[in-house]
């Protein structure tokens, strides 16, 4: 019994650090956010309050997005930015919020207890919309995206 414990405590070490490893962590995010900032100034501002949308998946189009609800399937909720120059910082429901603005694009990381959930890549659709796609840490080439959509609301 006394060798099965070290045996263990050594395959629950390298399970950790083996998963661990294959999401993004917080120096990658910051390198994936420094890779997108670009030197000139900002083509907008996206600071202020904004609320997810949800697609109604059994139509098709941009017409069935809607404002998410509560008990709704994306859950992001209401959301506050702030933006300094290209940087942008804020929450976003229970995320807090790191990214940057490069020309139209807006890219974030989303981060709950200090680790990186999401990562998103998102264009702006006239001045009160922000459409485009999230992504799991682990899918750090975003092969794999799920729509995401926020509406300005203020």
């Amino acid at each position: 019994m006394k060798r099965f414990i070290p045996a263990v405590l050594l395959l629950s070490a390298y399970f950790i650090l083996s998963c661990s490893s294959c999401a993004m962590n917080i120096i990658e995010a910051d390198a994936w956010l420094a890779s997108k900032a670009d030197a000139t100034s900002p083509v907008l501002n996206i600071t202020g309050k904004w609320q997810d949308a949800e697609y109604d998946y059994s139509k098709s189009g941009p017409q069935y997005w809607f404002l998410q609800v509560s008990g709704g399937s994306l859950g992001w909720g209401l959301g506050e930015f702030r933006q300094k120059g290209n940087d942008v910082t804020g929450v976003l429901g229970n995320y807090v919020i790191k990214g940057v603005v490069n020309g139209e694009q807006v890219y974030l990381v989303m981060f709950y207890g200090g680790e990186v959930y999401y990562t998103a890549k998102l264009e702006v659709i006239g001045e009160k919309e922000l459409f485009g796609c999230y992504y799991y840490p682990k899918d750090k080439k975003q092969s794999a995206p799920y729509p995401m959509k926020l509406i300005r609301a203020n």
